[in-house]
């Protein structure tokens, strides 16, 4: 499913629209690294949400 975001929060549009994963483009090790580090925050903010 394809979904559009335009402000606010991933992890929080993630929630209110029931979607368990967001997929985005890594182009590279670094961004692989920065990805990784997005999805450890982004997991710890939505424990702390609920």
């Amino acid at each position: 499913m394809a979904d559009s975001h335009t402000g606010g929060l991933l992890v929080g549009h993630r929630s209110r629209a029931g979607i368990d994963a967001a997929i985005r483009g890594a182009r590279g090790v670094p961004d692989l690294a920065y990805e990784m580090a997005m999805t450890r925050i982004s997991c710890t903010s939505v424990t702390a949400m609920s």
